[in-house]
């Protein structure tokens, strides 16, 4: 199906003729640089010795031309790209494309910012040597002009908070303490990126570790949590557990908060062998398990205890899926009420723009605005493959399964242009 916008017309005045030319008649400039596109006359700014990806998002033709100053590589070029320029020397670049079909032509153009101004990196944190259970809160000294942070806690932790708080679980032993290589990289407005790492100690903690004491029942990672899973869509169920941790020696106590608003248990000893059971009702429920030590310190191991189904679903356009840029699309969710709580739904367009996620139950209808047309893109339903097109993808999904569907393909076509004569 071809791309094409429902816009014409024609406005006269003295001796200017205005002219709008549509469908394919119309051919249309665009620049993606790192694959987003820009708007023309916009700057992209890049980071001293950082590379540029440009590639057309142009439509109507691919005779292209472009044009290109400052950056390694060769000063002009043709065609849809990619073109890869490495930025050496601080300064300004512009980015010239022109495209035409023999009839029409247009032209667009943008700005290249280059700098060698780059933050300056450093963290400091209290407490030092503290129980692995105890959050550490870490300080962020770095400084810098609209600095965006990532920080790691080399236990396969993360964040992007300016000055996190953060505990290290993962310190499991009787006794001793462990290092940690924590590192922040702070990022400007450039893309200029410093990254600055010290060594952080926590005493280690008791091992709350449970086992599965039900073969009904299975045992996994769902979205990097450990889950206990029944795939059963009934009211309620009754999960069994065993004592699985590695410190009996040294643990002097147990609390499970259930998660599901009942009591907590607490005991002195778990003997292994002795199943503790709890009934759990339908959907998710986070449970958190805390162990006591000799030395003080307490492990801390967090669970979900999932009782449901495999999500269903569906997705579907209001309205013609067939548009122009600057417009909106509504899509209606369906047949998501029989979900069990603790499903997740995550809808996307893959025109770079970012998703959105919702919990059971989910919004009856989600919207879209398309800021750029689809030529370029590619877009598929899992049985067909469609060119210059977006799509529309909903994932729901839970531990028991996952559900995918789709809207595609979207044509979205360019603004149109004006063509003047005098």
């Amino acid at each position: 199906m071809p791309l094409r916008c429902p816009f014409g017309g024609l406005l006269l005045l003295a001796f200017l003729q205005l002219s709008f030319y549509t469908g394919a008649g119309q051919v249309v400039a665009g620049i993606a640089a790192n694959g987003r596109p820009i708007l023309k006359g916009d700057t992209v700014n890049v980071c001293q010795g950082n590379p540029i990806s440009f590639q057309s998002v142009g439509q109507g033709s691919l005779n292209i031309t472009w044009r290109f100053q400052l950056g390694s590589g060769a000063n002009t070029g043709s065609g849809i790209g990619p073109f890869n320029l490495t930025y050496n020397s601080p300064g300004f670049d512009t980015v010239f494309q022109k495209i035409t079909d023999g009839n029409y032509t247009d032209s667009t153009w943008l700005i290249v910012r280059v700098s060698d101004q780059k933050p300056v990196t450093d963290f400091s944190w209290n407490p030092n040597g503290d129980c692995g259970n105890v959050p550490v809160q870490f300080t962020n000294l770095s400084t810098g002009a609209q600095l965006t942070y990532a920080w790691t806690f080399g236990d396969g932790g993360a964040s992007t908070q300016t000055s996190p708080s953060y505990p290290f679980l993962n310190a499991i032993g009787v006794s001793g303490t462990r290092n940690y290589t924590v590192s922040l990289a702070a990022t400007n407005v450039y893309g200029c990126s410093v990254a600055a790492s010290h060594m952080v100690t926590v005493k280690n903690t008791p091992d709350a570790s449970l086992g599965n004491a039900d073969p009904g029942v299975l045992f996994g990672s769902f979205n990097g949590n450990s889950t206990f899973k029944k795939c059963n869509n009934i009211p309620s169920y009754t999960f069994s557990f065993t004592n699985q941790s590695s410190t009996t020696s040294i643990n002097t106590g147990y609390t499970i908060q259930w998660g599901d608003g009942s009591p907590d248990s607490i005991f002195t000893s778990w003997p292994a062998g002795v199943i503790v059971s709890h009934t759990f009702p339908l959907g998710n429920s986070p449970m958190t398990v805390k162990v006591a030590g000799a030395n003080g310190c307490t492990g801390i191991h967090q669970y979900n205890v999932f009782l449901g189904s495999t999500p269903a679903g569906g997705l579907a356009s209001l309205g013609n899926a067939d548009i122009c840029a600057s417009d909106s699309l509504r899509f209606v969710l369906n047949n998501v009420s029989g979900n069990p709580p603790g499903t997740l739904y995550t809808f996307l367009i893959n025109d770079g723009s970012a998703s959105q996620v919702f919990q059971h139950p989910p919004p009856a209808m989600v919207g879209h605005f398309f800021g750029i047309g689809s030529c370029g893109f590619v877009s598929s339903s899992g049985n067909s493959t469609f060119s210059n097109a977006f799509g529309a993808y909903l994932t729901i999904e839970n531990p028991c399964g996952t559900t995918s569907p789709s809207v595609v393909p979207i044509y979205v076509s360019g603004k149109p242009r004006a063509s003047i004569y005098v």
